[in-house]
């Protein structure tokens, strides 16, 4: 039972960089998204739990009915408790069961049979929800099912001994056939004999009847004794020893031997008349696999559904129901926080308003020292929007979020050792891949572009990058860099918006807020991370002095102020170079972004060698280096 028929074009499927980056799931017990959020008790409700996290919904209809079924869940707490706890609980993997159904069992009969009753529990508990969705898609499918099962649950009644089944005995009803029935007579009859004979080698041990016991050991009834009665059990020669461990002795003798026989010979004749019953059972039990599989999805949805809810209410901060819109809306979420940091963080997590306007703010570039949160907030953006397209509660105190075809990312600059793929070569595929794949209704995430080669290289591949996804695409897109010369295309662009993460120096000690404000960071704080980080003290002292030394030769702050003053236009003069160089720079910026889009990730480094000539030959781009030293 899906709550709307879907195709591909109704979700998006996320992919592995973006599973890993901003830990959706996890193969280790790691804190992820899917951990998070799974509270299911059905093994088909934790299936398709992950199959919702990993191909949000991209239709606006169908994730607010999801959203719909999660908010009477959350607005009604007892009857979703009583579902979880006296309904779901008791479900089985139905799915396991229907997959073979043509060989099926007694015991999986019953099985279903008890799944039936468990479905009835959660339809009374289902009539305290309210809400037209919950109705449409979940207690109107399975009180159909439970209609279409009546037939079913009659001929469990009336041909399977239940109160055998209780205790794990799993047979014909005797009453039902008169061959069954002297069977059972005869087997109860032996029973009998059995008990008689364990009361008699009781006395005959001289010990108390409690003493000696009648069990079960390979297919055959025997007695059982402590150990100190085994030197008196093997005195006598009646008795035969089958099995004597620590603390205990098994053993029999002729009359149980006898009693044995004859009741196999029952068993098996007993055997074979019920299986006439079972095969004409299996060809009606398959005729209801439809309803049962039915069932299962629907109990799999509703399993979901309170999973999100529980989630939601349990949470210590609020979750709220987040607003979607299409086409040209934005993203705004207010008082955000990233859903697992918040969990891990014992002095509570900070939270952060987040303001992404389609129009003037669609690509934010976000600076500030490292450890400052930069990392984080692109996480807790990407999760938010993932979360309200799965139909999920999102952490916030109101959110707002724009229906996005995809979620892509470059995050983290560890190199693919498994793959021997170097960290520039990591960035250029991921960044290939954004390029070719990315829309106009995509989000991406970037996380420190051009770390894996020279300043120069980065600074210009970010750039480039950048560009083209503001002008070219115009996707929605959080861009954290190191290269503080980038927030300058905010000058440049519409729709670019430069934001930071709050640090100070106080003391001469670096403070870390975790607060995210607009506008750029006015200062680096790198030497003083090293700091902070317990660097040795000649390091860190050798590394401000450099430091000083490198402003005091180049004031890269100044360049661009003045670079952008003298081209309101985009059409300038720098020092001296002339219009026609800063036009062909521009053009290799472009062109090589072009490339990157149609090159293979084998031959990217080939690409790199052929653009990286055309870079070292414009002055253009030369004084950008210069720049961005």
């Amino acid at each position: 039972m899906e709550e709307v028929p879907q195709d591909e074009s109704d979700t998006m499927t996320l992919s592995p960089e973006i599973i890993s980056g901003l830990h959706i799931t996890s193969e280790t017990k790691e804190l992820s998204l899917f951990s998070l959020l799974n509270k299911t008790k059905t093994a088909n409700g934790k299936k398709l739990l992950e199959n919702y996290i990993l191909h949000p919904l991209t239709n606006k209809t169908q994730i607010n009915f999801r959203l719909d079924l999660v908010q009477s869940f959350v607005d009604n707490s007892p009857a979703r408790l009583r579902i979880m706890e006296e309904g779901l609980v008791l479900i089985p993997d139905i799915t396991r069961i229907t997959k073979t159904i043509e060989k099926i069992t007694l015991e999986n009969v019953v099985i279903l049979y008890n799944v039936i009753q468990s479905t009835k529990k959660i339809c009374e508990f289902l009539d305290d929800i309210k809400g037209t969705q919950i109705g449409l898609q979940i207690t109107f499918p399975l009180k159909k099912c439970l209609a279409d099962l009546v037939n079913y649950e009659e001929l469990v009644n009336t041909l399977i001994d239940l109160d055998a089944a209780h205790n794990g005995v799993y047979r014909i009803r005797d009453d039902f056939d008169e061959t069954l029935r002297d069977i059972r007579e005869k087997l109860d009859e032996i029973d009998k004999l059995f008990t008689a004979a364990q009361l008699q080698t009781a006395s005959d041990l001289g010990v108390k009847a409690d003493k000696v016991k009648l069990v079960e050991y390979n297919s055959n009834t025997v007695l059982r004794v402590a150990k100190g009665i085994e030197k008196t059990v093997k005195a006598d020669s009646r008795f035969k020893v089958l099995q004597s461990l620590k603390g205990e002795c098994k053993f029999t003798f002729k009359t149980l031997q006898e009693l044995n026989v004859k009741k196999a010979e029952l068993v098996k004749k007993q055997d074979k008349v019920s299986q006439t019953f079972v095969d004409e059972i299996v060809k009606v039990v398959v005729g209801y696999k439809s309803s049962f599989e039915e069932i299962s999805s629907v109990v799999s949805l509703i399993d979901v559904i309170q999973s999100f809810a529980t989630t939601a209410v349990n949470s210590e901060e609020s979750y709220v129901r987040p607003v979607i819109t299409e086409d040209a809306g934005n993203i705004i979420l207010m008082k955000a926080r990233h859903p697992l940091a918040e969990t891990l963080s014992s002095s509570g997590f900070v939270e952060n308003d987040v303001y992404i306007n389609r129009e003037t703010s669609r690509f934010q570039i976000v600076t500030g020292p490292n450890m400052g949160g930069k990392s984080t907030y692109l996480r807790m953006i990407g999760m938010c929007v993932i979360m309200a397209q799965i139909g999920m509660y999102v952490p916030c105190d109101s959110a707002e979020v724009a229906i996005c075809d995809n979620v892509m990312c470059r995050i983290g600059a560890g190199d693919d050792i498994v793959q021997g793929v170097s960290t520039f070569m990591a960035e250029m595929k991921d960044s290939a891949q954004i390029l070719r794949k990315a829309t106009s209704k995509t989000l991406v995430l970037i996380d420190e572009l051009g770390r894996g080669t020279s300043t120069f290289d980065g600074f210009g591949i970010a750039w480039g990058i950048s560009e083209y996804l503001i002008n070219e695409i115009g996707c929605f897109c959080v861009f954290a860099t190191h290269f503080h010369e980038v927030t300058a295309l905010e000058k440049r662009n519409a729709g670019v918006k430069n934001v930071h993460v709050v640090a100070s120096i106080v003391n001469r000690q670096l403070v870390l807020k975790y607060k995210v404000n607009d506008g750029s960071t006015d200062q680096s704080l790198a030497v003083y991370v090293a700091e902070w980080a317990d660097f040795p003290k000649e390091v860190v002292d050798e590394a401000k002095k450099k430091a000083h030394d490198l402003e005091l030769e180049t004031d890269s702050k100044k360049k661009l102020e003045t670079f952008n003053e003298k081209m309101p236009n985009r059409e300038v003069i720098y020092d001296n170079v002339t219009q026609q160089v800063v036009i062909e720079g521009k053009r290799i910026i472009k062109e090589f972004n072009v490339a990157l889009r149609q090159t293979e990730p084998d031959k990217i480094d080939q690409l790199r060698a052929k653009y990286k000539a055309m870079i070292c030959t414009n002055d253009f781009l030369k004084l950008l280096d210069r720049v961005s030293h």
